[in-house]
């Protein structure tokens, strides 16, 4: 807010600028009426200097100016005004009139300046106010920008709030949506629970896959109630036909010739889960009619699998049009994925329950194979020891049960390895006949002692294979020894090899008690035996065949035209080139014995230290015997040994620290280590070599083989 120009003010000048001017008056127009009119009575009045003080306001300064103009109206009247210019009368009137001027003008001016310090503090004050008035309207400007800023943002918050609130309806819609939703899938699943709890207890109480696979045709009905349907499970056999497992609430047709349902198939071939919502557009697929005449309008199938593969399919048939959702689809699969379940579980306890029986059958059988060769041994020892006995006769009968005894414990070590992926195939380029030949020999009394005629038909020419000569070796005497216990008297076993391109077909067939079709595949599990329990061996003698020749790149087959007409066990192995040199491999002859050496016998089992002692005592050896660790030390340095034989399980120090302590002695560091354990894993040899052992046998140990062991040893 401004003023008009009218009611502007001047500045007031300082104090000294008002003193400067008056006395610059005074002295001017003391000047002028004391010399430039001296003559002159009343020509100008001493009032118009006084007029300044106006201006200055300076009150001082009006009082000086006064009493200066009366002492110079005195100066003018009493000293410079000529005699006789002004009468008496002249005189006193001008003298009365000049002061009266001088005096009233000092008074004018007087209520003048305070009039105009007035009107300045009146217009100092307007212009205060005005000052406050345009600094109030700034502010009041400035708060209505502020108000309109705000009012903008209010504004847009109010339509950010509109667009807020129309979201949250929005949301609250969906919410209440998903919460339909999760209320109706609750529902679903508290249903599917409670058909899963019945499929549960229905496969827990019955035990039965049937009982199962009926409550999951009736569960599909109550899963799908909404359209009028049926259910039914089917399974494709092995010649690729349907057959009708379970239905509801309609029985299907063709239970004998087998139900005829293209789409079914299909579902099964692509391991898939599909669905027709109108069959009338498919008149080239013939769908599974029931025995009430009820026509289907529209399918879905959805498979049941075992181990990912489709065994068996779920099919929903309804008898209307029916257009399938995807929470159908799902519905459909969960159930024959749970079916599926409870089917897998069933047979998993039912297989879990067949290993109990077979482990209880093994252990009864192998309790019965140990006493078996047991039993001759002790009946031989007590009449040797009663000297009634005959060593030519009852020797060899010893003898032969001890060999039993070792194959029976072989095996046994053998099947571990195998069933743990621990077994050792060692292959070279080897003959396939001589190796035969070699087994045949070795089972040949078993064979002809069971009282069966033994043929061979073996080709003049090599048959050039890459095996491990005594794995297949051990194969071929399993198979001899299973047909000779499995032949009544008087029957012919029969050896053969033949080729066929490049493989070689290997066969053992004999006149036996044959084997059942249903048989055919079970007969190489463990611990399974062909007769049952109680026909002899130990159920594990065909699984080690299989598993031998499939190490070996090959495959073993039974064919038997059923009970009581014999079987024929095909191994057939690929053909390979001659090799370019005919040495005979060192790992599969024995070491020939080079000498006669010291030789130290360390076990614990006294009986067998001294037994093993008089073997190599009676083939030229000087032997010591010790049955702990400290001992053998005390007699190993003393009698300087060129082999050793010891045991693993010695009390207190074993035999792999024993092994060190001679490896780091310098009187024994060179000589020969063998051990001699019952601990026949591959671990346990792979342990002995890092103890320093330069060679592993598994008790009971063959004489041969003790003697062979012996031999890089240095001559004496």
């Amino acid at each position: 807010m401004s003023l008009p120009e009218s009611f502007g003010l001047e500045r007031q000048p300082s104090r000294a600028v008002s003193i400067a001017l008056s006395v610059a008056l005074v002295a001017v127009w003391g000047t002028i009426r004391l010399y430039v009119f001296p003559t002159v009575a009343f020509p100008l009045t001493y009032v118009l200097p006084m007029l300044l003080c106006v201006w200055t306001r300076d009150r001082v300064a009006l009082v000086g100016m006064t009493l200066a103009f009366v002492v110079l109206h005195h100066i003018k009247l009493f000293w410079i005004l000529p005699a006789g210019e002004l009468n008496a009368d002249e005189w006193w009137g001008n003298y009365v009139a000049t002061l009266l001027n001088i005096g009233v003008g000092a008074v004018v001016i007087h209520q003048i300046i305070r009039l105009r310090e007035r009107l300045d503090a009146a217009m100092n004050n307007v212009l205060d106010q005005a000052e406050e008035l345009r600094m109030q309207t700034e502010e009041l400007a400035q708060q209505n920008e502020e108000l309109a800023v705000q009012g903008e943002e209010l504004s847009q918050q109010t339509e950010e709030l509109t667009q807020q609130g129309e979201e949250l309806a929005s949301q609250n819609e969906e919410l209440q949506s998903q919460a339909d939703e999760i209320r109706t899938l609750n529902a679903s699943l508290e249903r599917r629970e409670a058909l899963l709890q019945t499929l549960l207890e229905t496969a827990r109480i019955s035990g039965n896959e049937g009982a199962v696979l009926q409550h999951t045709a009736l569960a599909a009905l109550d899963l799908f109630r909404t359209i009028p349907c049926g259910a039914a499970v089917f399974e494709r056999n092995a010649s690729n036909q349907l057959r009708c497992l379970a239905s509801a609430p309609y029985a299907i047709d063709g239970e004998a010739s087998g139900v005829t349902d293209h789409f079914v198939q299909l579902v099964l071939a692509q391991n898939r889960t599909a669905g027709i919502d109108d069959l009338s557009l498919r008149p080239d697929l013939a769908i599974a009619s029931m025995a009430d005449n009820v026509q289907f309008r529209a399918v879905m199938a959805t498979p049941i699998r075992f181990g990912g593969e489709p065994s068996a399919a779920l099919a929903i048939y309804s008898t209307i049009a029916h257009e399938w959702t995807d929470e159908e689809f799902h519905l459909a699969e969960w159930l024959a994925d749970q079916c599926g379940r409870v089917l897998q579980a069933l047979r998993v306890q039912s297989d879990l329950r067949e290993a109990d029986r077979r482990k209880s059958e093994f252990l009864a059988t192998l309790s019965h194979e140990l006493r078996n060769p047991l039993a001759p041994i002790g009946f031989a020892l007590k009449l040797l020891e009663s000297g009634n006995g005959d060593y030519d006769h009852h020797l060899p009968v010893i003898k032969r049960q001890v060999q039993q005894l070792v194959r029976l414990v072989d095996d046994l070590l053998d099947a571990t390895r195998l069933t743990s992926n621990r077994i050792q195939i060692r292959k070279l380029r080897a003959d396939l006949v001589p190796v035969v030949r070699h087994a045949v020999e070795a089972a040949r009394p078993d064979v002809e002692s069971a009282g069966h005629s033994l043929v061979t038909i073996l080709p003049a020419h090599p048959v050039w294979l890459d095996i491990d000569p005594d794995r297949m070796a051990q194969v071929v005497t399993n198979l001899l020894n299973n047909a000779a216990r499995y032949t009544p008297p008087g029957g012919t076993v029969t050896v053969s090899i033949s080729e066929d391109g490049h493989q070689s077909v290997l066969s053992i067939s004999d006149t036996g008690i044959g084997v059942d079709p249903e048989d055919r595949d079970r007969i190489f599990e463990m611990f399974t035996q062909v007769g049952g329990p109680g026909s002899g061996g130990l159920g594990i003698g065909l699984a080690l065949v299989r598993g031998i020749v499939e190490l070996h790149g090959g495959h073993v087959e039974a064919h038997s035209k059923g009970r009581g007409h014999g079987s024929e066990f095909l191994i057939t192995l690929p053909v390979q080139e001659a090799p370019l040199s005919l040495e005979r491999s060192v790992e599969s002859e024995a070491a020939a014995i080079r000498g006669v050496y010291r030789v130290l016998v360390v076990d614990d089992n006294r009986d067998s230290a001294e037994m093993m002692s008089l073997l190599l005592s009676m083939h030229g050896h000087t032997v010591r015997t010790a049955h702990d660790a400290e001992s053998a030390l005390t007699v190993a340095f003393a009698f300087a040994p060129q082999a050793a034989l010891l045991d693993i399980g010695l009390p207190g120090v074993n035999g792999y620290e024993l092994a060190r302590r001679l490896r780091d002695d310098h009187r024994t560091r060179g000589i020969r280590l063998v051990a001699v354990t019952g601990w026949g894993q591959d671990a346990d040899r792979a342990r002995a070599r890092a103890a320093g052992f330069d060679a592993h046998l598994t008790k009971p140990a063959e004489p041969d083989r003790i003697l062979a062991a012996l031999g890089d040893a240095e001559r004496v």
